[in-house]
Formats: C-alpha cells, sequence, structure tokens
C-alpha cells in the first residue's frame, strides 16, 4: 500500500484541493477494482467470444490473471462493448485459454 499523503495546511488553495482529489481518486480505483470476480478457464479466439462475467453491472474493465499463452505475447481485446452481463473478447492470434478479474 502507498505511503499517505502528507496533509498541508495553510499552503494554498491549490495544492489542498489537488490532495484531496489524489485521495478520492485513489479510493475510487481501489473500490472498483476489488468489487470484481474471477471468470476462469475463457477459451479465446480470434473471431471473438461472449464472456457472461455475473457482476449484475457492466464492468469498467478487465485484466488476465492467468494465461495458456501458445503464442508469444498474444494480445486480448474487446471486439465489443461490454454489458451488464456479457465481454465479448478475442486473441490477436491463434487460440488462448485465460483467467480474468473483471470488475
Amino acid at each position: 500500500m502507498a505511503d499517505p499523503i502528507l496533509k498541508l495546511f495553510g499552503v494554498g488553495k491549490d495544492l489542498v484541493t489537488s490532495q484531496m482529489s489524489q485521495e478520492r481518486g485513489t479510493q475510487s480505483v481501489n473500490t472498483t477494482i476489488s468489487n470484481g470476480q474471477i471468470v476462469g478457464n475463457v477459451a479465446l479466439t480470434t473471431a471473438g467470444v461472449s464472456v457472461p462475467h455475473s457482476l449484475g453491472r457492466t464492468p469498467q474493465g478487465y485484466i488476465v490473471v492467468r494465461s495458456s499463452a501458445a503464442t508469444s505475447n498474444p494480445v486480448v481485446y474487446e471486439t465489443a462493448a461490454p454489458t451488464a452481463q456479457n465481454l465479448t473478447l478475442a486473441v490477436s492470434a491463434g487460440t488462448l485459454t485465460v483467467s480474468l478479474w473483471v470488475f
């Protein structure tokens, strides 16, 4: 965890406002990422695969946490906008089995 930001008082409104914005941003990011779940063993192809995520809302993003990379440096990308039910993902070349943290 990052060191807390030292609070400086009486040094100017801009610095205090900037500090408060940074603190709120960090809290927001941590909350968003921690409100996710693992979706395991998803077989991806170059054609795009619908991946159900069960979040009950449109996800903010995803992180590949495990990969069976048979190709070197495969790229996983969205082929359609995410919905409250699914992500639609594809891989740049070949096939790939991944586990995702969807948040």
